[in-house]
């Protein structure tokens, strides 16, 4: 999650201290793409990739703390 931005810069910082946040984007989509020497396509799907690669561990650690739950629950007993 990125950190809220003031809307205004601080007087006197020149705006440079976005450049020391990591989660500033440096350079644009067309910028990163000329200086990898491959298309605004290319780095899109791959960023995609990842989003979906990283959705799936987040599914499996879903499904398997579910599973955990269920046989918690199954141990528990019953009463009416």
């Amino acid at each position: 999650m990125i950190p809220d931005q003031p809307e205004t810069p601080v007087p006197g910082s020149g705006g440079a201290d976005k450049f020391d946040d990591d989660q500033y984007p440096a350079y644009t989509m067309g910028r990163a793409a000329d200086m990898l020497g491959v298309t605004q396509g290319f780095l899109r799907s791959l960023d995609a990739a990842c989003r979906i690669i990283t959705l799936e561990d987040q599914l499996h650690d879903s499904e398997r703390r579910n599973t955990e739950l269920r046989s918690a629950d199954a141990d528990l007993p019953v009463t009416d």
